[in-house]
């Protein structure tokens, strides 16, 4: 009963934030942006191998596992051959068509990049420069360092439908293990290194192994669903791949954009925090108040500052709510936020005392409805309570 009740407890959590941070609309546009931005993107890393001769049998194994890894067969085909004719092309372009190209690239880039930054509810993003390199870089080495993988898996890939010569059973496995190796430490790192907050590898992990196993059942589910109705050739014919593929696509975006939601719900899982139902009238200012109360706790010892997990845990809060409360309140001035050190402390400290806190902003922010003319009204209404009263 116990097992039943934490596994309802947890699909509540996910489908709250998955509805909170209106994941479904973001799959949809992350969906037409990859329309837009998907060949591009790899007609820059496939160009990428077109100008050394020497990554040739680099290229072909990126290309031949790239797409038909990540996209049922009877999708790959087609989509592969477009590709291929993209890059190939590529070279050709001008610096004008090749500027368009990145720029494309780029955009599909910085939306996956908004969308995680929006899941783990970072206020402040990277510097432009920050994000255009590691755009880029993502860009160049990505695709060499995955077509390393990707090489030695094609042997395993051609070998078990009888492409090429007959390879030992153990050593195909072997090789075949590296395609999901290779898709869990991309989405590892993606959920990692992409937000712009610290996340641990673990929580990282987590949402990375949901991913990999809600991906390959999805693939299948797809595939056993597709061929058996005809409905899709008999009302689309030759184009009946534009469909699918669509449809293919919102699917991957919803499982890497849950596996993100798990990743960053994993700390208040593990924590035993129950999530914020902001629902609930004055949630979040119950939550402003348990968190001004822990740090003016701490604030003239030798220790002010307290982590977000330990504040979390006094505040017996959901640390990303935690965070975007008194990110909100560090926005006043009222606390600061002190970055991790080489020992990776950090955290927030109270920066006023109590009696400099008048409770007319949080009533403001968390409380009250925002209202035209209601900011003076709760200003001269409220100005003499302040937090030190409070609490």
């Amino acid at each position: 009963m116990m097992q039943g009740d934490s596994i309802r407890g947890l699909w509540r959590l996910l489908r709250g934030r998955f509805k909170q941070a209106r994941l479904g609309q973001v799959a949809g546009s992350l969906t037409f942006t990859t329309l837009l931005g998907l060949v591009p993107l790899l007609t820059v890393a496939l160009a990428l191998f077109s100008a050394f001769p020497g990554f040739a049998t680099f290229q072909e194994g990126l290309e031949r596992l790239f797409l038909q890894s990540l996209v049922p067969d009877f999708i790959a085909r087609p989509v592969l051959q477009a590709v291929s004719q993209f890059a190939g092309k590529a070279a050709r372009l001008g610096a004008v068509g090749m500027a368009g190209v990145v720029l494309s690239a780029l955009v599909m880039m910085l939306t996956i990049d908004r969308a995680l930054n929006r899941i783990w509810r970072v206020r402040q993003p990277r510097p432009v420069g920050a994000r255009l390199t590691l755009y880029l870089l993502a860009m160049t080495l990505g695709p060499l360092l995955v077509g390393v993988f990707f090489t030695a898996a094609s042997y395993a890939f051609t070998a078990s439908r009888g492409w090429g010569p007959v390879m030992p059973v153990v050593l195909a496995t072997a090789l075949e293990a590296v395609e999901i190796v290779t898709l869990l430490a991309g989405v590892t790192a993606l959920f990692r290194y992409l937000p712009n907050t610290p996340v641990a590898a673990r929580d990282a992990l987590i949402g990375a192994a949901f991913v990999v196993v809600a991906f390959t059942i999805a693939k299948e589910a797809l595939g056993w669903y597709v061929s058996s109705l005809t409905v899709f050739a008999a009302v689309y014919g030759a184009f009946a791949t534009l469909p699918i593929l669509l449809l293919w696509i919102y699917i991957v975006w919803v499982i890497v954009l849950s596996g993100a939601v798990l990743a960053a719900a994993a700390p208040a899982l593990r924590g035993g925090t129950p999530a914020l139902d902001g629902r609930l009238p004055g949630a979040r200012f119950t939550l402003a108040l348990r968190v001004l109360q822990a740090l003016a706790g701490v604030r003239d010892t030798e220790q002010p500052t307290l982590e977000l997990a330990t504040l979390s845990s006094l505040a017996k809060a959901d640390p990303l709510e935690v965070r975007t409360v008194a990110d909100e309140m560090v926005a006043w001035g009222w606390l600061v936020h002190v970055p991790p050190d080489a020992h990776g402390s950090g955290g927030y400290l109270l920066r006023l005392h109590p009696s400099q806190c008048p409770m007319h902003l949080p009533v403001q922010a968390f409380l009250v409805a925002p209202q035209a003319g209601n900011e003076a009204w709760l200003a001269r209404s409220s100005a003499p309570l302040t937090l030190q009263q409070l609490l």
